[in-house]
C-alpha cells in the first residue's frame, strides 16, 4: 500500500490510540476570515511602515497584541507594558517609542475592528517565499469569560 494511502486511512481513520482523527480544516471565525489573513488586514498599518523587510517584527508585536485585546481589560495595560520592555531590548530609543506608540494602536485597533474574533494566537511561522511572505497561524478560541 502506498505512503500516502496509509497516511490517508491514518488520519481519517481510527488513530493508533483508538480515537477518531479528523482531517485537519481553517477555522474562518465571525469575520468570515482564516485567522492569518484577519492578522495581516489587523497589523496592515503598521507593516506599512515598517516595510516588508521587517515584516516578522510587525508580525510578532500584532500578534502579542492582538492576543493582548482579548485578555480582560484589568489585565492588558500590564501585559502591554511587558512585551514593550521586553520587545524594546531588540531595538535603539527611536524603536523602542514606535514599539510603545503601535502597540497600543494596534490593541485599539483589534477591539475597534476585530472585537467579536476570539481565537488566541497559539503559534504562529512567517516564511519568507522570495519575493513574498507567507503567515501560517495555530488558534484556539478563548473563553467567553
Amino acid at each position: 500500500m502506498g505512503g500516502l494511502r496509509k497516511l490517508r486511512r491514518k488520519v481519517l481513520g481510527k488513530h493508533q490510540y483508538g480515537y477518531e482523527v479528523g482531517p485537519l480544516r481553517a477555522d474562518f471565525g465571525p469575520s468570515g476570515h482564516k485567522l492569518s489573513a484577519a492578522i495581516i488586514k489587523f497589523a496592515q498599518p503598521f507593516i506599512d511602515l515598517v516595510g516588508y523587510d521587517h515584516f516578522g517584527y510587525a508580525i510578532d508585536l500584532a500578534i502579542l497584541c492582538w492576543n493582548i485585546a482579548i485578555l480582560p481589560q484589568d489585565k492588558q495595560e500590564q501585559k502591554r507594558q511587558y512585551i514593550v520592555k521586553e520587545m524594546s531590548k531588540r531595538f535603539p530609543p527611536e524603536g523602542a517609542e514606535e514599539i510603545e506608540t503601535w502597540s497600543k494602536k494596534l490593541i485599539e485597533r483589534k477591539n475597534k475592528l476585530f472585537a467579536r474574533d476570539r481565537r488566541i494566537v497559539t503559534d504562529y511561522t512567517v516564511q519568507d517565499e522570495g519575493d513574498s511572505q507567507h503567515l501560517i497561524v495555530l488558534s484556539t478560541l478563548a473563553s467567553s469569560s
